[in-house]
């Protein structure tokens, strides 16, 4: 497989008509030099042939119904990604057609260091077998994030991390995790690189309703399942600081 600037990693389950959207919002990006690699953790659909086609060879899908979830989904793409950086792409969001380019024009040579980008929220309404309906967009700022902080809780949305592949092979997801597992993927690859900002907010992350059919967006299954896996993260990971040690007792007295 040639090398490429990036591979963008999508983990999808049961919903084909927004995996079309994401891979759409790629066939539509100005800079051309990625790899996509699909990963269908459900074989409930054909894969979306005619968007593929229009990767013009650039892609790869796999079919793999008995995958524990996103977290070896993902971990099983990065075994086959040749590329300086990997991006994670949920199923259910998109990337405005200058997303790569904006952030190839903002990462000078191959540094060893995880970017992330600011996004925009896109709020839809969604219906079985129709195309969302957009109701509002909002672009949102994450640049004061800090590697610190992450230790406490984590702002930065898996769809806006640019991660070095050096920097994440031999690292895996915790599929015991049912939420935040990508909170947890990060902190493990923060262990020997930095974080740095890249001034963009052209990936869109689109939310519905809770209950919404479509929305699978596994934090919003209960606030119980997010404070246990907070918990678990804080145990795993010493806190680096005083301040991050009385940052974490805050977060609970809340």
């Amino acid at each position: 497989m040639r090398k490429h600037r990036f591979t963008i990693v999508i983990a999808t389950h049961k919903r084909p008509l927004l995996l079309q959207r994401a891979l759409l919002s790629l066939t539509a990006q100005t800079y051309k030099d990625f790899f996509v690699i699909i990963v269908d953790d459900a074989a409930s659909f054909l894969p979306p042939y005619p968007e593929l086609k229009k990767l013009n060879g650039q892609y790869a899908y796999m079919i793999a119904p008995n995958l524990q979830g996103p977290g070896e989904s993902r971990d099983m793409a990065v075994k086959l990604a040749s590329s300086d950086y990997v991006m994670f792409l949920d199923d259910d969001d998109s990337y405005q057609p200058n997303h790569l380019q904006n952030i190839a024009n903002q990462i000078q040579g191959r540094e060893e260091k995880i970017y992330f980008t600011n996004f925009t929220v896109v709020n839809e309404n969604r219906q079985a077998d129709a195309w969302p309906e957009k109701i509002s967009e909002q672009s949102m700022s994450i640049a004061t994030a800090k590697k610190e902080e992450i230790f406490v809780r984590n702002r930065i949305p898996n769809c806006s991390l640019i991660y070095p592949l050096n920097c994440i092979q031999g690292i895996t997801h915790d599929y015991t995790m049912t939420v935040y597992e990508d909170w947890d993927y990060l902190l493990q690859c923060l262990q020997k690189s930095e974080l740095q900002h890249i001034t963009t907010d052209t990936v869109n992350i689109h939310k519905c309703k809770p209950t919404d059919h479509s929305n699978l967006r596994r934090g919003n299954r209960g606030s119980h399942l997010a404070l246990e896996a907070t918990q678990r993260v804080h145990a795993r990971y010493p806190a680096p600081s005083t301040a991050v040690a009385q940052a974490r007792a805050e977060l609970f007295r809340h």
